[in-house]
């Protein structure tokens, strides 16, 4: 359990502490540098000073950063060698890709569909049992009532074995994208179809009645759920009564992707590699590195593009420095060690 105190991963508490030195360092030197050539008035340096320490301090992290950058080198994971042998997932590998939403237009609905769409046919020769989730919070009725047509069109297409969509209770709607991909995946791995985590009373404030345990997770599902190894029908998930799962242990890849990402053609087996390597067993979630496929779409997204290839280097060096990076919502999960 996480005491709250901070934490850094692969990192000694020397190079911490000597990051700091250094950054806190120079800050602290350049402003006093300031604030000495005020000699007429004291108390106008001293404001102007502390000024000149919050921007000089975004610099002095720009520059040391782009130091650690450029004299260190990336962690490389090795992947597994059977995979990379035969290309291929082994077939009673369970991967599921969750795609969660909170769509308020069906074409923002579509968007995701279409991306869904892509993987499957972009992973499809990848191997591996693989299963696609549309885990929704949708309310509009008329953008539920326009994905289900579309489920249903999919479903045909690629199977009710493979495609997949449920809709969340709105009296269980917690922590938004985070929740919902924590109850989908609890029902796959362990069968639960009512809240069992942040029921106690310490979260009562938090969670705002949104995890009550008697009430049911789901309201909606369509697809073959002993595909995905529950045991039972679709009425019994939504009526919150208990299901046995049979395929947990096979359970060992989950992808969660936004409305608008997907994966090209042979990029997800490296990193499947890289989670079935039971050496990388330390190793819960994988990022992987995002772009954009027209950035000359408009002159907004153009312009962000440039921004973003000035400063990449930026987070990739606290990455490198601390040994760990935040989460942002895309990945790929080693669900044994994640659950």
């Amino acid at each position: 359990m996480y005491d709250g105190r901070p934490y850094y991963f692969n990192t000694s508490a020397f190079k911490i502490w000597m990051y700091k030195i250094i950054r806190y360092g120079l800050i602290i030197g350049l402003s006093y540098l300031y604030y000495i050539s005020w000699h007429w008035n004291r108390l106008w340096g001293i404001l102007l000073t502390v000024l000149f320490a919050y921007c000089v301090g975004g610099v002095t992290s720009l520059i040391l950063h782009y130091v650690i950058y450029a004299f260190s080198s990336p962690r490389v994971v090795p992947g597994d060698e059977g995979i990379f042998k035969n290309n291929k997932i082994p077939d009673d590998v369970l991967v599921v890709f969750f795609r969660p939403i909170f769509a308020k237009s069906n074409p923002e609905m579509e968007t995701l569909l279409l991306s869904m769409e892509k993987d499957i046919t972009n992973n499809k020769d990848v191997g591996g049992d693989q299963k696609y989730l549309v885990i929704d919070n949708t309310r509009d009725l008329n953008v539920r009532e326009y994905t289900r047509k579309r489920i249903h069109q999919l479903q045909e297409k690629y199977g009710r074995d493979k495609v997949f969509y449920l809709h969340r209770n709105h009296k269980c709607d917690f922590f938004k994208k985070v929740g919902i991909l924590h109850d989908a995946i609890m029902l796959i791995y362990e069968g639960w179809t009512r809240p069992k985590t942040y029921t106690s009373e310490k979260w009562a404030q938090a969670t705002a009645g949104t995890r009550n345990p008697e009430e049911p997770i789901w309201d909606e599902i369509l697809g073959d759920v002993k595909a995905l190894g529950i045991q039972g029908e679709v009425d019994d998930i939504l009526q919150g009564r208990e299901v046995k799962v049979t395929r947990g242990e096979n359970f060992k890849i989950a992808v969660v992707c936004d409305a608008d990402n997907f994966w090209p053609q042979g990029e997800f087996i490296k990193i499947a590699s890289k989670v079935l390597n039971p050496h990388n067993d330390s190793f819960v979630i994988y990022q992987p590195s995002i772009e954009i496929i027209n950035p000359r779409e408009n002159k907004f997204i153009y312009l962000t593009y440039l921004a973003r290839r000035m400063y990449e280097f930026e987070p990739i060096a606290r990455w490198r420095l601390f040994g760990f990076s935040p989460f942002y919502g895309k990945g790929v999960f080693n669900l044994p060690q994640y659950v």
